[in-house]
């Protein structure tokens, strides 16, 4: 029986593949996350004469394909990719709610803003509730596809159905411009709500 042993420089050889391929295995790509923020520019929106005792946000529903924690990247009218190092922090559903919450208590400042459930001794007196169907984003562009509703929950009759389709362009072929364009958006749409309520 013959012991085999390796030459002092194969066995170097050897372990410096392992050390690297180690390496390798140990280092993977960061995730970066985003977050959206509130409107700055609302000077062309005057505060509504009457104030809103009470403003109720919701509920607010998401297509299923962007109720996820990565962002959705249009590819062509049947392909979407779905990118693992490029997510939202936090629910995006809650991204929009923190967004809009903020964006009314500017754009209408109302007494108070409570979000949808609440209970019915809370007294609302004007809800908002927002269906976003799309909120597709590539390299060129945003489209935003959305239904709302808008009225006193304790009288649904004197309420109104609204159905919008906002668009905003994407500056630079990169994620963070992608969401920069996404919060326009959002935003679009806050002034849109805003002035429809202000103009009933």
């Amino acid at each position: 029986m013959h012991n085999f042993r390796l030459s002092p420089s194969v066995q170097l050889s050897m372990l410096l593949v392992i050390i690297i391929f180690s390496g390798c295995l140990g280092q993977s790509k960061p995730v970066s996350f985003y977050i959206l923020k509130p409107i700055k520019d609302h000077k062309n929106i005057q505060p509504a004469s009457k104030q809103i005792d009470t403003l109720g946000i919701g509920p607010i529903i998401l297509a299923k394909y962007l109720d996820r924690p990565e962002i959705v990247t249009r590819l062509g009218d049947n392909r979407a990719k779905i990118n693992d190092f490029h997510q939202w922090m936090g629910p995006l559903k809650d991204n929009i709610s923190n967004v809009l919450v903020e964006n009314f208590a500017t754009l209408l400042q109302p007494g108070r803003i409570v979000r949808f459930p609440w209970r019915k001794s809370t007294g609302v007196n004007r809800q908002i509730q927002l269906t976003i169907y799309r909120l597709d984003v590539n390299s060129k562009n945003v489209v935003l596809v959305a239904d709302w509703w808008t009225g006193n929950p304790g009288n649904a009759s004197t309420g109104n159905s609204h159905h919008s389709i906002i668009q905003s362009p994407v500056q630079k072929d990169d994620y963070e411009a992608r969401v920069s364009a996404i919060n326009d958006t959002v935003n679009k749409l806050s002034v849109e709500i805003a002035s429809t309520i202000l103009q009933q």
